[in-house]
């Protein structure tokens, strides 16, 4: 029977194709080519049995198949979330209806947790097409799409627990993928969504307000700097902004403030905008009406938004000043207002008060506001300096940080915003010194002892000395220890600061400089207090102790050994030396008083010791007893040994810096020289901190050795270059730089932590100054070495020291302070003056030949003018002897002249006699030959007489001529001598003098 195939198309495009058809029959089954397909068929037909087998077999099967078809045909489809959210967004942007699209965002809202990327995908751009249209008109589907937009955009934690992606995935782009971020994009695509939000904040629906500044904060948070310049470029954004801090609801206010923060952040031009919306005043009557600086996080939030408002915006500082917000920050701190005069003791209400965390918090905020403003070093810093001045914040940092229970860390801020303020203020330097504290010192429990009343500069001093009296300090750990410490080192660098251009500042403190009385009760409770001087120069001369703690507080357990009193008080004397070579002069003049003896002994003529022979002597001391410490085990106590020998050569170094006459005064004392000279030469077992400082301090002491005494700079180049060599030198100093304990000191802190530096490594040494203890005790948490003005002075003035070592004792000094470049120039230039100095040394010989030339010539004018004297006394008395003969000459003249008058009157008596007349006149006709002959003779005498005269006159003034003219050669010879400083008599030059005199 011959086979045909069949193929027919049936309804809903399904193919039926014949199996087989016989010439009987025809059967026809659906079925999809896509999911079935028959085997070939045989070429030729098996036997009838088998044919049939086939054929049922293959018909159950197909038939099996079909019924399963049919009935998923007939089953419902399962809806899927894609399509689900498809549908939505369709509704979303095609329903005119208001309520189907807020039935629509409602749902979209529900979805936007659990599927967050399929939302994100498929309804982001529609969910921002709503907000521009519906937001404003429908609050509730405003609060909808607001709140899908913060579901969408907030960024999805990262569980820890997870793996992480490596970086080579990252950077493949194959790590986890942030859908938050990726939201945050498309949503700021364009500006238009953020400006949107921004006048959402107008509406006054409780929702909407709040939702709104929470997607801000999002996208602040995930792209700030695109969110800040849209803001910057909505017409009313920051107003806006600044008017929601007057919501009085207060949740919607505080997501303001953390809104606010967020947004001016690193940005000065949305700082100002916002300061001139009025932003300061808002913000000071949210923290006053909170309570100030006992309100809660609200009144922080406040006052750091005023702090990133004014930090590094100078702009806004001097908007600040000029609105008069800077009287509003004391009453904040709850100091009272108007601030109490001088002479006025401030209330005991502030100084005792209760601080809890949020409290500490507040104060601490509101002080560094003051820091901030004080920031600048113009115009602007000086006036903001007044203006705290004026408000009472100078009163209230004084009170806060020296006469108050404050806490010890608000102390440490108060104390450095008042080193601020005093820097270069004489103003405020006047006020701290005029003012009168009382402090208090921790009883126990929740009581505190009054101190005796003090000056504010005593009891800044008192403070760097014994450290804050709080009860943290006393009882706490690690931490309270270190913040002890920070605590001194801001007291020390206040008065840094009111020492530092106050001439007045530091006489009044160098004035009270004296040694208390034997048996003086020198603790910080002492009553009556010492003064500032006083308690300086106990503090700093005396050998370290035990610190003492109240007398009330009998169950403390006992003070450890420390020489931390001794440091800050060379910390404190450091910066009164450094001001002024006075000050170095005036504290040369103290003295230690020496002992009375027994009475009725004779008391020897002892000089009592300066107070450099003091400090030098306690260095001496010390070495001998950190080395006895250490060989005893005791290697804490032989650390803190190190210690105070460190503060005694800062203050030595300071001292005898540029200061002859102090370095004159050191090596006074032949001994003081090899107590430098023994710990740089030690090869182990001393702190290269010590031995350090003891190489700069021998090399200050021969760079500025120029008033010498007894030890002159030829006496110390060989100890240098010999016994200590110039290699060593360099290294102990190079040392000393490396140490953690010196570089880890910086501007905001002295305080450097454990494990800094040690002896361990000093030439191999074993025990010197490193953090190894003995007897079980544990190295402190933190230490104080150095502050910040001496490692300043240090590492500007070093490099001259080892420069000076290596130069000739006879060279000129170069200027201290000078770069390392400019050194170097002046040492190349010392190197020319040195070939210019032999140059200069032959033509001294020339000059001392020309010299021993112009001796010979003034012997020999001598000589040439004792013979002239001669010969003027012999003309003298020629002159004399001639003036003589000339009178007598004269007064023969004159005789001759009465005779011929005599014999010319008898001429004319004769001539009128009567009867003789004509003998008379015959006789005078012919004259006396006789006579005539005698007065022609008398007549020339005379003329001969005045002919020597006037010779032996032009001679005499020829001489004179001649012995002007050599006196005057002889002073220009010693005029000459003089300026090539050759030596001439002091007899001599009197006799010029008198010389002089005579010829005037």
């Amino acid at each position: 029977m011959a086979r045909r195939r069949r193929v027919r198309v049936g309804p809903e495009g399904k193919r039926w194709r014949c199996i087989d058809t016989f010439q009987s029959s025809v059967c026809f089954f659906p079925f999809k080519f896509s999911s079935y397909t028959l085997c070939s068929l045989p070429a030729t037909l098996p036997a009838e049995k088998s044919k049939m087998d086939f054929l049922s077999a293959t018909y159950k099967e197909l038939r099996a198949q079909a019924q399963t078809q049919l009935q998923s045909a007939l089953t419902p489809q399962t809806q899927t979330m894609q399509s689900t959210i498809d549908k939505l967004t369709d509704r979303l942007l095609q329903s005119e209806q208001l309520a189907d699209r807020r039935a629509s965002l409602l749902a979209l809202k529900g979805l936007s947790r659990d599927a967050k990327r399929e939302v994100g995908e498929t309804a982001l751009m529609a969910l921002l097409g709503s907000l521009d249209r519906d937001a404003q008109a429908d609050p509730e589907a405003g609060k909808a799409v607001l709140e899908t937009l913060l579901a969408l955009c907030e960024r999805d934690e990262v569980d820890p627990s997870l793996p992480q992606p490596t970086p080579a995935a990252q950077a493949r782009g194959k790590g986890r993928e942030d859908l938050g971020l990726r939201h945050t994009d498309v949503v700021l695509q364009s500006p238009e969504p953020v400006h949107t939000l921004v006048r959402l904040l107008g509406q006054t629906n409780f929702y909407i307000r709040f939702t709104t500044l929470q997607l801000l904060g999002v996208l602040l948070a995930n792209r700030g700097q695109q969110v800040q310049n849209y803001v910057l470029g909505s017409p009313q954004g920051v107003g806006s902004l600044v008017g929601v801090l007057q919501e009085r609801r207060e949740i919607i206010r505080n997501e303001a403030l953390l809104l606010l923060q967020n947004l001016i952040a690193q940005n000065a031009d949305l700082q100002k905008i916002v300061a001139f919306e009025g932003a300061f005043e808002r913000l000071l009557d949210i923290a006053q009406a909170e309570g100030g600086v006992e309100g809660g996080v609200v009144a922080q939030d406040c006052l750091l938004a005023i702090e990133l408002l004014l930090r590094f915006n100078v702009s806004n500082q001097n908007y600040f000043r000029e609105t008069s917000n800077i009287p509003r920050l004391p009453p904040l701190l709850l100091f009272p207002h108007p601030s109490p005069a001088p002479t006025e003791p401030s209330p005991q209400s502030f100084a005792l008060q209760f601080w809890d965390a949020q409290k500490l918090a507040n104060a601490t905020a509101v002080v560094r506001l003051v820091q901030v403003l004080l920031g600048g070093v113009g115009a602007g810093k000086e006036q903001n300096q007044l203006a705290l001045l004026a408000s009472g914040m100078t009163r209230c940092l004084v009170e806060l940080g020296l006469a108050s229970n404050a806490p010890t860390s608000l102390k440490i801020h108060a104390l450095n915003a008042l080193s601020t303020l005093l820097a270069s203020s004489r103003a405020n330097q006047q006020l701290l010194a005029s003012l009168s504290l009382t402090p208090y010192a921790w009883a126990g429990g929740d009581e505190w002892d009054r101190l005796p009343s003090q000056s504010s500069v005593t009891s800044l001093i008192r403070t760097a000395i014994s450290g804050d009296l709080g009860a943290a300090v006393l009882t706490g750990g690690g931490e309270a220890e270190r913040e002890g410490l920070e605590c001194r080192a801001a007291a020390v660098q206040a008065f840094d600061a009111f020492v530092t251009g106050n001439k007045e500042g530091v006489e009044g403190v160098l004035a009270e400089l004296a040694f208390p009385p034997d048996g003086t009760d020198t603790t910080p409770f002492a009553d009556p207090p010492l003064p500032a001087g006083v308690a300086l120069l106990h503090a700093l001369t005396a050998l370290p102790s035990p610190e003492v703690a109240p007398p009330s507080l009998n169950g403390l357990p006992p003070a450890r050994f420390n020489t931390y009193p001794t440091l800050f008080a060379c910390h404190l004397f450091a910066h009164l030396l450094r001001s002024s070579e006075a000050a170095r002069a005036s504290a040369r003049s103290v003295a230690l008083p020496l002992p009375s003896g027994p009475p009725g002994e004779e008391e020897e003529d002892e000089q009592p010791p300066t107070l450099v022979q003091v400090l030098i002597g306690n260095v001496n001391l010390a070495l001998r007893e950190q080395l006895r410490a250490r060989e005893e085990g005791r290697q804490r106590e032989g650390r803190e040994w190190d210690r105070a020998c460190v503060g005694w050569m800062q203050v030595l170094c300071t001292w005898l810096w540029e200061s002859p006459g102090s370095v004159r005064e050191f090596l006074s004392e032949g001994g003081n020289v090899q107590v430098l000279v023994g710990p740089i030469t030690q090869a182990s077992g001393v702190d290269p901190l010590v031995q350090g400082l003891a190489a700069f301090l021998l090399g200050t002491c021969y760079e500025f050795n120029t008033d010498p005494g007894e030890i002159t700079r030829a006496t110390l180049h060989p100890i240098l270059l010999k016994h200590v060599g110039a290699d060593q030198f360099v290294n102990r100093m190079t040392r000393l730089r490396e140490d953690e304990r010196f570089k880890s000191v910086t501007p905001d802190s002295a305080v450097v932590g454990p494990g800094s530096g040690g002896a361990d490594g000093a030439g191999g040494g074993g025990g010197g100054g490193g953090m190894q203890t003995g007897q079980g005790e544990r190295p402190p948490e933190a230490e104080v070495w150095f502050d910040w003005s001496f490692v300043e002075f240090w590492k500007n003035t070093y490099f001259s020291v080892q420069r000076a070592i290596t130069s000739d004792p006879n060279a000129i000094k170069p200027p201290a302070g000078e770069s390392p470049q400019t050194l170097a120039l002046i040492s190349s230039l010392q190197e020319t003056i040195k070939s210019q100095a032999k140059d200069l040394e032959a033509m001294q010989r020339k000059l001392d030949a020309l010299h021993r030339e112009r001796e010979e010539e003034r012997d020999t004018l001598g000589q040439e003018l004792d013979r002239l004297n001669r010969q003027v006394a012999e003309m003298s008395e020629e002159l004399q002897l001639a003036a003589g003969r000339e009178r007598s000459k004269e007064g023969q003249m004159r005789e001759k002249e009465r005779e011929i008058d005599a014999l010319k009157q008898e001429l004319v008596d004769a001539s009128f006699a009567p009867g003789a007349a004509g003998a008379t006149a015959a006789a005078a006709a012919q004259p006396d030959p006789a006579l005539q002959a005698h007065l022609t003779q008398l007549e020339q005498q005379f003329r001969d007489a005045q002919a020597r005269i006037k010779e032996q006159e032009e001679q005499v003034e020829d001489a004179f001529v001649a012995l002007d003219e050599l006196s005057q050669k002889r002073r220009r010879d010693k005029k000459r001598m003089k300026e090539a400083k050759l030596e001439v008599s002091e007899d001599e030059d009197e006799e010029d003098e008198e010389d002089d005199e005579d010829v005037d």
